[in-house]
């Protein structure tokens, strides 16, 4: 095989190696099933439920009835899978799902409500995101999992790692996790607001 060829091999492999993971593209190649969800922290799950939710209550409108967050989902969604180990093949969002209705729901609220209690459309803003660090990665993970399934590219696409963004968002909000510190001007944007900033701004 000729060096020019072997370069050529070399950059396909790199390519590959690089886009597996990335943008809406990971949220489609990462494997978001049961055993992705006993593979991570319990900070990881929740904040995948806790963004995963913030899409699909504020954006897709889905029939699916969320009255409480990850906080309180995620739990319940690691124990059912601690005791069904049958299921671990099943996607998240189904296993999801599962938890909003009997016997493993959550005891109902006294008023009516849908989504993550909280103020703003998406129930997640700037204090959430500093308050929070351990939930970052997963709060992005469960967004995009969301709007790449049932959003595609209504706001724009998204490229590179959920890392890449966790960093980008704590940047715009003034993020100092030494102090907990935030930009106060910047507290109550919403963050998906802040995510969508962020959108390529060129086909990939």
């Amino acid at each position: 095989m000729t060096n020019k060829c072997l370069g050529r091999v070399a950059v396909v492999l790199i390519c590959s190696v690089i886009g597996v993971g990335t943008g809406i593209g990971s949220a489609n190649q990462i494997n978001y099933n049961g055993k992705w969800w006993l593979s991570v922290d319990k900070w990881q799950r929740e904040g995948f439920v806790d963004g995963y939710i913030s899409c699909y209550v504020a954006d897709v409108k889905g029939t699916t009835r969320f009255e409480y967050n990850g906080h309180m989902y995620a739990p319940r969604l690691t124990n059912y899978l601690n005791s069904h180990a049958n299921e671990v093949d099943k996607p998240v969002e189904e296993l999801l799902w599962a938890m909003t209705k009997p016997p493993y729901a959550p005891p109902k609220r006294k008023y009516v409500g849908n989504g993550n209690p909280s103020s703003g459309k998406y129930g997640i803003d700037g204090e959430f995101w500093r308050e929070l660090p351990e939930e970052r990665l997963g709060i992005i993970q469960g967004f995009l999992f969301c709007y790449s399934k049932y959003e595609n590219t209504a706001k724009g696409m998204f490229s590179k790692p959920a890392s890449w963004y966790v960093e980008a968002i704590s940047k715009w909000f003034g993020i100092d996790d030494s102090n907990e510190s935030i930009d106060m001007r910047k507290i109550n944007v919403q963050i998906p607001d802040v995510l969508f900033k962020f959108h390529d701004t060129e086909a990939h």
